[in-house]
């Protein structure tokens, strides 16, 4: 299969002022390789003015996906996804595909080992959504590699796929009301100071919900 590394450089928006900011695609190129798209990024951010279409000031995050050529894809498919702080650090990745294989089913998700989850459970973290992110936080982890192998092999022939290796974000203590699964790459620490009230009830939600035994 012939690919193509897609690399997107997101960028914050107006006033960075939470719950919640609006983040765009500032710009956007392509690399043959994961490697050369690597060297890339760090040429850009070494002379972000060099370029006729300079990187932006305030960068958020990078984004590298992997994609097919050839291929009619939605929005949010993808064969890997590798993401990048403002630095041009790899902070994250997934190489479970979002696409259909030949087969028409999804390729299996094995589950993260423990260096590769990021966050706690009780962590407030910003949530990418695409055109913004909000603050919430975390209730559940992603599932660990022994736990995606007992369920792989007792659901045969079903199996955990991409949309499991995600956490559990809320926003208030009411889980039905408030909780989203949201992929392992679409998660990010605060890039800004968060206001004390902000911390205090998020803080509170959390500890109301884990009273509650819903997380």
């Amino acid at each position: 299969m012939n690919t193509i590394f897609e690399i997107l450089f997101y960028e914050a928006q107006y006033r960075h002022r939470y719950p919640s900011y609006r983040l765009r695609v500032h710009s956007q190129s392509f690399s043959p390789t994961l490697q050369e798209a690597e060297h890339f990024i760090q040429a850009m951010l070494r002379h972000p003015q060099d370029d006729q279409h300079p990187i932006p000031q305030h960068i958020h995050h990078i984004r590298v996906r992997q994609l097919p050529i050839g291929s009619l894809l939605y929005a949010d498919e993808y064969l890997a996804e590798y993401i990048y702080d403002d630095h041009g650090q790899r902070i994250d990745e997934t190489e479970v595909s979002t696409i259909r294989n030949a087969d028409g089913d999804f390729d299996p998700f094995w589950g993260r080992e423990p260096a590769r989850i990021r966050f706690r459970e009780g962590d407030i973290v910003e949530v990418f959504y695409g055109d913004h992110v909000e603050l919430a936080f975390v209730a559940e982890l992603p599932i660990s590699k022994d736990r995606a192998t007992q369920i792989n092999t007792k659901a045969h022939p079903f199996h955990l796929d991409s949309s499991d290796d995600s956490y559990v974000v809320m926003t208030t203590s009411d889980y039905m009301r408030s909780h989203d699964h949201i992929a392992s790459t679409n998660l990010f620490p605060p890039h800004y100071k968060v206001p004390a009230p902000i911390i205090n009830r998020l803080r509170k939600a959390y500890e109301k919900a884990q009273r509650a035994s819903v997380v």
